[in-house]
């Protein structure tokens, strides 16, 4: 074999190697965003799914109760929020279990949003019409990715609580 080809077959080899890493780089770079939008279709689910609850009891008459159980949460979220920020004080905000919500609502007071999630990725805090809370703020736990609470019209909201 002469030096020649010796040469042109290491330049394929190179290429060779080059072209199987961009594969493999692209490749991940997929599956993260197929793994991201999933994650945000889950919650958008989930949200839908509690905000026709709320609005299915807001809807029924004064002091009209109904258990809320919503299964499917996706699994990083590891605790649910619910913190009224128009109707919030300084002692309330104290009460507030959560660091990063905590700060959240100090800096967004008067604000519209009422859903906050705990993860391992930071996850927008959202805003579901007619709801407040009972406590303020009130947070829970999600085991086995269910979350269970209860909903009652008082006639001008619908109020969360345990």
């Amino acid at each position: 074999m002469n030096k020649k080809a010796i040469t042109q077959q290491v330049f394929i080899y190179i290429f060779i190697m080059l072209v199987v890493a961009l594969i493999l780089i692209f490749g991940v770079k997929l599956i993260k965003q197929t793994t991201d939008l999933g994650k945000s279709v889950d919650i958008s689910v989930f949200k839908k799914d509690l905000d026709n609850s709320v609005q299915q009891i807001y809807t029924y008459s004064a002091r009209s109760s109904q258990n809320l159980i919503i299964k499917n949460i996706p699994r990083d979220i590891r605790v649910i929020c619910f913190i009224d920020l128009t109707n919030v004080g300084q002692s309330e905000l104290n009460e507030i279990p959560y660091e990063e919500i905590k700060v959240y609502a100090e800096t967004n007071l008067g604000s519209n949003k009422n859903l906050f999630f705990i993860s391992k990725d930071f996850i927008e805090p959202q805003s579901i019409k007619h709801l407040t809370t009972n406590p303020n703020p009130f947070c829970t736990k999600i085991e086995r990715q269910t979350l269970t609470a209860k909903l009652t019209n008082t006639g001008e909201k619908v109020v969360i609580g345990p």
